[in-house]
């Protein structure tokens, strides 16, 4: 949870055409939550990319009292970061 009760998520979107949306997930494939999280206001310009049969996830955390730490995650499904 984040700043005022508002939650930051990354989901996911296939665009078919680079403009019309073919696919779009249902639920978030990344959340900020937990213990880990207390500080953080944010996770900003979120990237995604795919080398063989990973997913390579990287983006920008935004601290309440720190410097912004760019943070970076790989994948194989999206049910564990």
């Amino acid at each position: 949870m984040f700043q005022d009760g508002l939650f930051q998520e990354v989901g996911l979107s296939i665009l078919g055409d680079g403009f019309n949306i073919i696919y779009r997930r249902p639920k978030p494939i990344f959340k900020p939550e937990g213990k880990n999280w207390p500080e953080v206001e944010g996770i900003k310009d979120p990237r995604i990319n795919k080398i063989r049969d990973t997913y390579y996830l990287h983006y920008l955390c935004h601290y309440k009292f720190y410097m912004d730490k760019i943070v970076f995650g790989t994948t194989k499904n999206f049910n564990k970061i």
